[in-house]
């Protein structure tokens, strides 16, 4: 995920993120529905579960 840190990472650092398939690296605000979602009552049901907002990184892995 792009931060205040990676900003200063070099450019191969991101070389992974070419492999997502999305093709990039997550940005903040990629999370921003995810946690609005799980702070609404719609997820009330929604129990142990793991949330991967990993623009499909853990599937390609698979």
């Amino acid at each position: 995920m792009r931060t205040d840190i990676t900003a200063v990472w070099p450019p191969e650092m991101f070389a992974p993120a070419a492999a997502v398939p999305l093709g990039r690296i997550g940005e903040a605000d990629d999370f921003v529905g995810p946690a609005l979602w799980l702070a609404t009552e719609a997820s009330a049901y929604v129990t142990g579960v793991l949330l991967r907002v990993d623009g499909g990184a853990f599937r390609q892995m698979s």
